[in-house]
């Protein structure tokens, strides 16, 4: 009780000191605060003749509360001194939006991509389980010598892991290695099988996949027939199966099996296509990181 009384006698007296303030504002003519208002050329007192006159009239309209402790929200602001602040803080939040709203584009984009590629999935997962066999994961890239035989790996390593590994069937396969027409038969057959990218063994091997001694398979229409998805790695590998697809008369029925790797990716990536390491990095980017760069975009790409 006593800390109360306390605290409202010294209330009462600040109130008794703001109306002793707003009446000495307020005094008649001639007296000292009469003179502080309205004499600003008195050598006197030149440190309040310094205040410009739109500062004085502010004075005189603030409370007594604002007299006191000037500085505040309640203050007064000369207008032009602020318009360069604002302006620079609607630059600042005009780039923000520009930033958000390129931000929102790419999220709804993929969330787009996530349910047009669930459905599929589902669809694929309802027709395997019904005809009582495993659903068909078939990866291509150009040679089958570096991406798609790690996506192979990788996938079966990580259905493993989670014991799914009786559910699934994993292959992987080339389009030709560049060779024109490969997809037909007097020409896949003279194309030269090859060993897995030795700079690819090695790397993959640090996350333990094996792929020592795999050779390269180019792809048959069985294949791509029998596949339920078809998981990419590059726009060039799209163009080529789509002109096998043709050539085998499959084109109307493959089309929507077709997928890039990293439409499955979860880390936000921008990237659409994964590179082929095969050449090494660009300009003094040694070729060991890109490699590494392309076991991340697959590993991200099959936890997808």
């Amino acid at each position: 009780l006593s800390m109360a009384g306390a605290l409202l006698v010294g209330l009462a007296g600040l109130a008794a000191l703001a109306v002793g303030a707003e009446a000495f504002m307020a005094g008649p003519p001639g007296s000292l605060s009469s003179l502080l208002l309205s004499s600003p050329s008195s050598s006197s007192f030149s440190t309040r003749s310094n205040l410009p006159c739109s500062r004085i009239r502010s004075c005189r309209r603030m409370g007594p509360v604002a007299q006191l402790w000037p500085i505040g929200p309640w203050a007064p602001k000369d207008q032009n001194m602020d318009k360069g602040y604002h302006e620079s803080r609607i630059k600042y939040h005009e780039e923000r939006l520009k930033y958000h709203e390129e931000r929102l584009r790419y999220h709804r984009s993929m969330v787009a991509k996530k349910e047009k590629n669930s459905g599929i999935e589902a669809a694929i997962t309802k027709e395997a389980l019904l005809a009582g066999r495993k659903i068909r994961l078939l990866f291509v890239d150009l040679s089958n010598t570096c991406r798609s035989p790690a996506a192979e790996q990788t996938m079966n390593t990580l259905l493993k892991k989670e014991g799914l590994s009786s559910y699934f069937e994993v292959s992987s396969c080339s389009t030709g290695s560049g060779t024109n027409n490969w997809y037909r038969a007097e020409v896949a057959s003279n194309i030269e099988v090859e060993t897995s990218d030795p700079r690819m063994v090695s790397h993959a091997s640090r996350r333990g996949l094996n792929l020592a001694g795999r050779q390269s398979k180019v792809m048959t229409r069985e294949d791509l027939q029998r596949s339920d998805l078809v998981i990419i790695m590059d726009n060039a590998n799209r163009v080529e199966v789509q002109a096998a697809a043709s050539h085998w008369g499959l084109r109307g029925s493959v089309d929507d099996k077709v997928k890039r790797l990293t439409e499955y990716c979860r880390s936000g990536t921008m990237t659409t296509d994964i590179p082929d390491p095969y050449y090494g990095g660009r300009g003094m980017q040694p070729s060991g990181q890109v490699f590494e760069k392309v076991l991340d975009l697959i590993e991200d790409g099959c936890k997808g």
